[in-house]
């Protein structure tokens, strides 16, 4: 389970079959008890058999640690924690980016995006 914000922005999506989408993936087999509703009538009528359309939704997959994950808290203790998931992070290899008041780091891997995450955290207030 996955414990941090995941963005909306980026360019690593996944699909997501997600029923009502938007976004035309392709067809499948159909399947008795499978919906009319989404069967391609125009394949059928072409004599190609029962198809299904399916359809997506596009999710970005990146990790985003953000100021206001920890409303409630004093800057010190929300710069603690972003801290301490900065450290937590970067061992995974995942990708991920940050957003504090007056920056935002787009997510990316290894020791210089920590030493760089960090060295914002430090630096937070200082003129």
């Amino acid at each position: 389970m996955n414990q941090f914000d995941s963005g909306s922005s980026g360019s690593s999506d996944s699909a997501i079959n997600r029923e009502g989408s938007e976004d035309f993936y392709g067809l499948r087999d159909y399947v008795p008890g499978d919906s009319l509703r989404q069967v391609a009538w125009k394949t059928v009528a072409r004599g190609q058999g029962m198809q299904l359309k399916q359809f997506v939704d596009y999710v970005d997959n990146k990790i985003w640690l953000d100021w206001d994950m920890f409303c409630g808290f004093n800057d010190e203790e929300r710069l603690s924690r972003l801290c301490f998931c900065v450290l937590q992070l970067s061992r995974t290899g995942t990708a991920f980016g940050m957003r504090i008041p007056g920056s935002e780091f787009a997510p990316a891997t290894g020791p210089e995006n920590r030493k760089k995450l960090l060295r914002a955290l430090a630096l937070f207030g200082v003129d």
